[in-house]
């Protein structure tokens, strides 16, 4: 990530490809129609991950935002999102929080 925030982008290191790249604001420009934008918090009510992600509409996708911070208010992305949702009646690591969210949209679209 710090590479990432110092040069701008991540390439491979087989290839010129780009893997990661940071992108001009507002963010919601790179999102697809009918995309649901949510914010995974601590502080929101907590829901299952495999019911909330199977409640979406038809044709509707997902943009989950993670905020990975320790302390203080998870507000940096409230100008964009829909709606915030906890996934844990616990506080997780960014990176559990994120695998529930993963692994229920893999049960949930039958992504292998």
């Amino acid at each position: 990530m710090v590479q990432l925030l110092h040069k701008l982008s991540i390439r491979s290191t087989t290839s010129s490809e780009k893997l990661l790249k940071v992108v001009k604001n507002p963010v919601t420009q790179y999102l697809p129609p009918n995309c649901r934008k949510i914010a995974l918090s601590w502080e929101a009510p907590a829901v299952n991950a495999r019911e909330y992600v199977g409640g979406l509409g038809e044709g509707e996708s997902l943009c989950v935002a993670v905020g990975a911070m320790a302390k203080g208010k998870d507000d940096f992305a409230d100008g964009w999102i829909d709606e915030k949702i906890g996934v844990s009646n616990y506080s997780l690591s960014a990176s559990v929080a994120c695998s529930k969210i993963c692994h229920a949209a893999e049960d949930v679209w039958g992504i292998l």
